[in-house]
């Protein structure tokens, strides 16, 4: 799929009005469960989408989603208190995405308690509100806040949807998630992630047009993108991201190091971090024995 994308902002694509708006918010009752990092996904999904998105900043206790979006709108304290329906007066003729704050220590309480009047309003102008419930791993009782933040009367009236963000790779939860709609957040390495924020310049130019010495590090965020955004609840919201994300390569090495910082996220370490996969998967096939070794170094030799 062709885009006519700008490397300009970090979301450089032409932009239309949406046919059917969306109010999205990312929102958890604790810090480090992957929040700021969802918001940033469903942004670039939009912009994958062609369509405009107005994002508002209510992480007092964060404001990372601002340095990857130069629009985003802040709101809370510090801010002139605002209104719900300014609010939404600023996302006419585009999506909204609002990126909420842990607790009231991050968000401003009147922010988090404008909620659910911010649903209301939105809903009235055709919006649909759609609330993406981060759990990450191995934090005990996080599946049980979450529930509990669903069932909130901060939620009522959106639809809500539980990600599992596996932010250190264990793919290891508390407990299961039954009865909602839940989707899997894959494990991103912090060099990838540090690319994206860094040299990539957010998640969108980060993927279709990767500065020199990145290009491996873009085919794996991308993927990892990928992997997210083809689920069912997640794909029939942004087809056209889906597709665009489908049109891209698959990444050349496979990965089984990790990749901590942006230094091992340039092309010429992830090439020898694909070399050493290489071996080990070799290993893991022959055994990791004499008899395996000099067969796994045979393979090499043949070119396997």
């Amino acid at each position: 799929m062709q885009l006519e994308h700008q490397r300009k902002n970090p979301c450089g694509l032409a932009k239309r009005a949406p046919a059917r708006p969306l109010f999205l918010v990312s929102m958890s009752n604790s810090g480090g469960e992957g929040k700021t990092l969802l918001a940033l996904l469903l942004v670039a999904f939009l912009c994958l989408e062609e369509e405009a998105v107005r994002v508002f900043d209510a992480d007092m206790g964060n404001w990372s989603i601002r340095q990857q979006t130069n629009d985003t709108k802040s709101i809370g304290w510090g801010v002139q208190t605002l209104m719900a329906g300014t609010i939404a007066d600023t996302a006419i003729g585009a999506h909204a995405v609002l990126d909420l704050g842990a607790n009231a220590l991050a968000s401003a309480t009147e922010i988090a308690k404008m909620v659910p009047e911010l649903q209301t309003v939105f809903a009235e102008r055709g919006y649909q509100g759609i609330a993406f419930i981060p759990v990450s791993t191995n934090k005990t009782g996080a599946v049980g806040a979450a529930l509990a933040l669903s069932e909130s009367r901060d939620l009522e009236g959106f639809r809500k949807i539980f990600v599992r963000v596996d932010r250190d790779g264990s793919a290891s939860f508390d407990a299961e998630i039954g009865g909602q709609e839940v989707v899997d957040l894959g494990h991103l390495s912090t060099g990838f992630q540090q690319y994206f924020r860094g040299p990539g310049d957010g998640l969108v130019n980060a993927i279709l047009d990767p500065p020199a010495g990145f290009r491996e590090a873009s085919l794996h965020v991308a993927a990892w993108m990928r992997d997210f955004a083809e689920q069912d609840q997640i794909s029939a919201l942004f087809p056209r991201a889906v597709d665009v994300l489908r049109s891209l390569p698959e990444p050349t090495h496979e990965l089984r190091m990790t990749v901590p910082d942006l230094v091992h996220a340039k092309d010429k370490s992830l090439a020898f971090n694909g070399r050493r996969t290489k071996i080990i998967n070799l290993l893991d096939q022959h055994g990791w024995t004499p008899d395996g070794l000099r067969m796994a170094a045979e393979s090499i030799g043949v070119g396997e």
